[in-house]
Formats: structure tokens, sequence, C-alpha cells
């Protein structure tokens, strides 16, 4: 039904027939109609699809015996592995895999889907997909990732979606295998370059001086050190529109994502003198001078913050307690426009300080 058919009905006979080898082995055999009844009445298993056809009662019961049943044909006979690989991504077969990995060691599906040329091009939903795989197969190895990572003749693409797959392992084994292909001596192109550095630099919490020489100090992603990631904007000349001057514009570098409030609560709770890492490269009270001295060139900024004996308090958001909005990875919320501009202040010291 999964593998030849691939529909949801059988024929009632060629499953009798199927089931009659089996039943033949028993001691006491009973007939196979009454065994399907059983089936039908007692188990619940199957239900009668018209005179002629037989129907799983839950689809998920076909998908979790065939998942099996595939896990026993690997060992028996040869094809049935291509035969998941190269329906990867189809529905019809994704919870089958998703039961056949559960059962296995998943090291060899990955070493042959990074073979075939389905693995060429995954949309969004079988990058998906390839995680969660990662994350249910009974057991995970990286020798396969491993081994065709660091081959040059691997493309960008799956260069890519190989590391996607050492990221959700995250063992120490996965993390060193992402620095081996930073040190690699073949040539890589800046979209696997960058994937690779980030993953090295989250790890690593914004990197040391192996980071560096691995990605280069004029990486187009980077990382502070509350671990925010930014990407590079060159600069260069440009026509401006209303004046049609030329003008000139340093690089800059943007931020990834929206400020978390995971790491902004890192930043009040530095104020609050809670995060003793930050303060041994910055001291709390040499921050404060440096945002004084901020504030003055901003109006109203030095008002707003006049008299104040907890910055921490000021500056904390009004939606730090709201179970809606308040998530480690959600975006902080509506803090206005001084504090946020002392959060911006404080990476770029950080680096100074550093």
């Amino acid at each position: 039904m999964q593998e030849d058919l691939e529909k949801d009905e059988a024929d009632k006979a060629l499953m009798q027939a199927e089931m009659q080898k089996h039943l033949k082995t028993l001691h006491e055999l009973p007939s196979v109609e009454k065994f399907c009844e059983n089936l039908i009445d007692r188990a619940g298993l199957l239900v009668a699809y018209g005179d002629k056809e037989y129907r799983f009662r839950h689809k998920s019961f076909r998908e979790y015996m065939a998942g099996l049943q595939l896990e026993k044909k690997m060992h028996s006979s040869t094809g049935h592995l291509d035969k998941l690989v190269n329906n990867f991504g189809k529905d019809w077969w994704e919870e089958p895999l998703r039961f056949y990995i559960a059962e296995v060691d998943a090291d060899a599906f990955m070493g042959k889907l990074f073979d075939a040329e389905v693995s060429a091009t995954l949309n969004q939903k079988q990058q998906d997909l390839l995680v969660t795989l990662i994350k249910e197969a009974r057991q995970i190895k990286t020798e396969a990732l491993q081994k065709r990572l660091l081959d040059s003749a691997t493309t960008t693409n799956r260069q890519r979606y190989i590391m996607q797959c050492l990221k959700a392992i995250g063992t120490a084994e996965a993390l060193d295998a992402v620095r081996k292909f930073l040190d690699a001596p073949f040539e890589k192109k800046a979209e696997a370059q960058d994937f690779a550095c980030e993953m090295v630099n989250v790890t690593d919490q914004a990197g040391g001086a192996g980071n560096r020489e691995r990605c280069g100090a004029n990486a187009s992603i980077i990382m502070d050190k509350p671990g925010a990631h930014y990407i590079l904007i060159k600069g260069g000349r440009f026509t401006f529109s209303l004046t049609k001057k030329q003008e000139t514009v340093a690089d800059i570098y943007v931020a990834k994502y929206t400020v978390t409030n995971k790491h902004y609560r890192q930043f009040i709770n530095y104020l609050d003198s809670k995060e003793a890492r930050y303060a041994a490269i910055l001291p709390v009270e040499t921050y404060k001078k440096s945002m004084l001295v901020l504030a003055q060139s901003i109006k109203g900024f030095s008002g707003y913050i006049k008299g104040e004996k907890s910055l921490a308090t000021l500056f904390r958001s009004l939606f730090d307690d709201n179970k809606q909005f308040n998530k480690d990875d959600q975006p902080v919320l509506r803090p206005s426009w001084y504090p946020a501009r002392a959060y911006c202040l404080w990476p770029v010291a950080l680096i100074a300080g550093e």
C-alpha cells in the first residue's frame, strides 16, 4: 500500500493472499476471513471499504507499520534506502520516513541523501524535515555528514544543509566538523562561509582569535558580545536623487534580527550589576559615563535620566512580565527612544572595552 500502490485502499483478495502466507505458519490456523474480521471488529485496525477493499482505520497505522517494515527490509535486501531518499520531501512518504528514522542510526540515510540529486536544492519544508529527522533519529553519528562537508566537490547548497544538520546535532564533534570546514584549504563561497562562522561564533560566544582567523576581520556576518548577529552592508559612492550629487557612505552593520528579550534583558541585568562577565570587560560605571556623554548630544535624553537612581528600572521593558510577549526569542516590545539608544551604545562599548 505504501510503496507500490501509494494509496490508502488495498484489494481484499490481495491482502488476504498476503496474510495467508503468514497465517499458515501458526499452530492453530485461523481462516484468513476470520482473521480479517478480527482486525475489523475487535482490533479496530482495518475497515471494509466497499465490497472489495480494506483501509486502515487510521492512516498512521499504515505509515507506522510501513516504517517498521522498511527498517527490517534494509537488513535483508537492497534498494529500499534509495526509495526513501528519492521520495524525500514528498508528503506521502514523510511519516513512514520519520517512523523509519526513529528505529535506526540516521548516518547512512544522510550519506545517501547528500549524494542524491534530490538534495541539490531543498525548499524550506524539506529543510525543516531534515532537522526533524536529525532530532528524531534513534542514534546520531556525524561521519557521513563530515565526509561530505569536507569534500571540495560538495555544492554550496549542500554544504549549508549539512551544517544545518550539524547545528541540530549540536555536539562538540558536530561543531568541530564545522571548524574543520572553515580551516579546509579549498575555496568556499561567502554564503557557506558566513553560515559556518555564525555557527562557530554562537558556540564560542563572539569568537576568540581562532574564529577571527577563520572568518576574517571583514566577515559579512559578525556577532557582538551579547550574541546578536549583524550583516555588513558595504559602503561606497552613489548619486543622491534629490541633489544629483555624488555622496559617500561608510560601511555599516545592520542587525540580522530585531533585538530579542533575551539580549535586552542581558543589558538590563548588566546595568543592575548582575552580569559579571560583561562587567569584567566594561565596568558598569565606565559605560554609564559614556552614556551620559551621549545623552548630552540627544535632545531630552539628559532630562529623561536626571536623578534616576536605577537605570535598570528606568530602561526595563514594560512588557517584561507579559507572558504573551516576554519569551526569550520574541522581539523586545516598545522601549522608548532613549533606552533603545542606550542599548545600541552598549555592544559598541563592550567591543571598545575588550
